[in-house]
């Protein structure tokens, strides 16, 4: 195992990775995305905020099984049920728990790039848009166990979170 993990399950689109409990998922190189909120600190006498932005979840990932699936899902705009994302690290005790994992809810793939450089294998740059997302976090405590610590999550078309 590496120092981190990243598995991602698609809903419909099935991946080649034989890892013990995720089978058939996507095996991901690395993945970002992040929200943004505008403030009024310079206007006026209070501090006012706007509306929150969710940005696309990227991924960056080895060409495979599923890139013939996810190229044709972003070209047809097939509305996808659920992602979940699943970040795993090797724990004191010599074996991998999952310590992060994000659900994305009524995603589209709103980007598919791919190329290669000389000898390298051909690597997918995909996104996806999502109208929700929830964190969990769980954390490994001294005795080896791992728990649930904090879930937290926004619906962007309520317009509301919850959570913390």
């Amino acid at each position: 195992m590496a120092r981190a993990d990243f598995y991602l399950k698609i809903d419909g689109i099935e991946g080649e990775c034989e890892a013990k409990g995720f089978e058939k998922q996507i095996q991901i190189e690395s993945w970002s995305f992040g929200v943004t909120n505008s403030g009024s600190a310079a206007i006026g006498t209070g501090l006012g905020t706007g509306k929150a932005h969710l940005q696309d979840f990227h991924f960056t990932v080895q060409n495979g099984k599923a890139s013939p699936q996810l190229f044709l899902a972003c070209c047809k705009g097939n509305h996808i049920k659920e992602a979940v994302l699943t970040c795993r690290k090797t724990g004191g005790d010599g074996r991998p728990y999952t310590y992060y994992k994000v659900i994305f809810n009524d995603l589209v793939i709103s980007s598919f790039q791919t190329g290669s450089g000389g000898d390298s294998l051909p690597i997918e740059q995909i996104s996806f848009n999502f109208t929700k997302i929830t964190h969990e976090y769980y954390q490994q405590k001294p005795d080896g166990t791992v728990s649930l610590t904090n879930t937290v999550s926004y619906d962007v078309k309520a317009v509301e979170g919850a959570g913390a």
